[in-house]
């Protein structure tokens, strides 16, 4: 996630759960379960179509999403 937001000019991303869990090889309940923990801490706002970086920090500390992602989408295989 943190990535993208790097490749992105502003603050929001406009991009659907169901597309970045596409992009990323996973399931959109899954994204919108791991996107709901980092609104929770600070991190982002979630908006209809898009997502908003609010803490970039906040972001940081959840180190690597793509780890997260690999042990979750084993899990679900």
């Amino acid at each position: 996630l943190g990535q993208l937001f790097g490749k992105n000019d502003s603050a929001a991303l406009p991009v659907t759960h169901q597309e970045l869990a596409a992009e990323l090889g996973t399931s959109r309940e899954v994204i919108s379960r791991l996107l709901k923990e980092f609104e929770l801490a600070g991190c982002i706002r979630l908006h209809r179509g898009s997502i908003e970086l609010v803490s970039h920090h906040g972001l940081a500390q959840f180190s690597s999403l793509t780890s997260v992602l690999s042990g979750v989408s084993r899990a679900d295989a």
